[in-house]
């Protein structure tokens, strides 16, 4: 997760949005 976060930085907020929710999904 954190190599995701730290590519993230880089990411335009859309983008970041857009992981933060595969995230979610995949902690449930």
């Amino acid at each position: 997760l954190f190599d995701l976060i730290v590519e993230a930085e880089d990411a335009s907020d859309e983008q970041k949005a857009k992981i933060c929710k595969r995230i979610a999904e995949a902690d449930k």
